[in-house]
């Protein structure tokens, strides 16, 4: 059975492309005995990067194994979908369950696996995501493992607001999901390449920005207000 779920295009964008507006995640799940689409709730509404919408859509289906939309999102039917739902994306998911048998202290004991096909559709943007394939004995890891999934393909972006005495403040804090030990990649507005300038950790944050410290420079760049402040994929895979 497949779900639906509003969070977000699991495509890279620049910087300056997606914000952090329009950040919710509507969920359409059909019947789960495994308990992975509680525990996958439960970790959207504590994320603070992504907010849990009530409801999605009516008649969005997905088809596995390539789980997407049946039939095809056309442009009409996403300016309709921006109409009924305050998400920015849909997430498709099919949510299956695998018996298994496995020797504990020299004993067969039956149990079970949870498959997880995931699939994120942006309403903005109208791009897909790459499939994820998840496999675990644990919906929570799962969960785990998807807010992962969701965090990279749609990192956190915002703005240098000042630099001073090389404290660096970032109008991003608490409500999005930032906290201390986060990392973000700070980038040279104003220029096709968007240059890399440093990286910036975290040290601190209240609801509504955050302070951190340079923690790699670029030879030649300093950080600066205006600059571009993206959360860093790699420190977020590197997560355990």
């Amino acid at each position: 059975m497949v779900a639906a779920v509003a969070i977000g295009g699991l495509l890279p964008v620049a910087a300056d492309a997606l914000g952090n507006e329009r950040n919710g995640i509507a969920l359409v799940v059909g019947p789960d005995r495994t308990g992975f689409a509680t525990a996958l709730r439960a970790a959207l509404k504590e994320s603070g990067r992504f907010s849990l919408v009530a409801k999605a859509p009516p008649g969005l289906r997905a088809k596995p194994p390539a789980l997407m939309p049946d039939p095809p999102i056309t442009v009409p039917q996403r300016n309709l979908i921006k109409g009924r739902t305050t998400a920015r994306w849909l997430l498709f998911l099919n949510i299956g369950k695998r018996n298994e048998t496995i020797e504990e202290y020299g004993q067969q004991v039956a149990t079970y696996s949870i498959d997880v096909l995931a699939r994120t559709f942006d309403i903005d943007m109208g791009d897909y995501s790459q499939l994820m394939n998840l496999t675990s004995r644990d919906p929570y890891e799962l969960a785990a493992q998807t807010m992962k999934y969701l965090r990279v393909a749609y990192p956190l972006q915002g703005n240098v607001t000042a630099v001073r005495d090389g404290t660096i403040y970032l109008d991003l804090g608490k409500k999005d999901g930032v906290d201390r030990g986060s990392y973000f990649v700070i980038r040279r507005r104003g220029n096709a390449q968007r240059e890399k300038v440093g990286t910036v950790l975290i040290t601190s944050s209240s609801d509504w920005y955050a302070v951190g410290e340079v923690n790699e420079q670029v030879l030649g760049k300093r950080v600066q207000a205006g600059d571009a402040a993206v959360e860093d994929a790699s420190a977020i895979l590197a997560q355990p």
